[in-house]
């Protein structure tokens, strides 16, 4: 029973390892677009790393119910796997932390420009508006 734990485990964190390494590409990936700007990979690469992302989270459950089963034990492939894994989690974080922060400042700065096209077009309707004005008044007064 054990052992047919530890071998259904060991397959399924290979597996595991597999896609963890895919979603951190992809998400190497996605750092490199977010630094490039180029908005349109970010979207495709978004999209990309999103079925990888839920196969890991719909397997979760059975890597639990599997370390249960296997828990006391001391495999040292299967250590070796898990700390393999973590270190992916690890790296995947930290560029999403990095790609979070560098989408917030891209954000901001994006915001701050629409702001100022938006006070700019508001001064040139307010100077035209003001101007049109003068104008018209005088006309009337000649």
């Amino acid at each position: 029973m054990i052992t047919d734990a530890r071998s259904r485990l060991h397959a399924l964190l290979e597996a595991r390892i597999d896609l963890l390494g895919r979603v951190e590409a992809v998400s190497r990936r996605r750092r490199e677009a977010i630094e490039a700007g180029r908005t349109d990979a970010i979207e495709r690469l978004v999209v990309e790393r999103e079925p990888l992302v839920t196969a890991l989270v719909e397997s979760a459950g059975e890597v639990e119910s599997l370390s249960a089963a296997v828990a006391g034990t001391a495999d040292p492939d299967l250590l070796a796997l898990v700390e393999r894994a973590s270190s992916l989690v690890e790296s995947i974080a930290e560029l999403d932390r990095h790609d979070e922060a560098a989408l917030a400042a891209v954000g901001s700065r994006t915001r701050q420009e629409l702001e100022r096209v938006s006070n700019a077009g508001r001064a040139g309707r307010a100077y035209q508006g003001g101007r049109g004005s003068a104008g018209s008044r005088m006309e009337r007064s000649a």
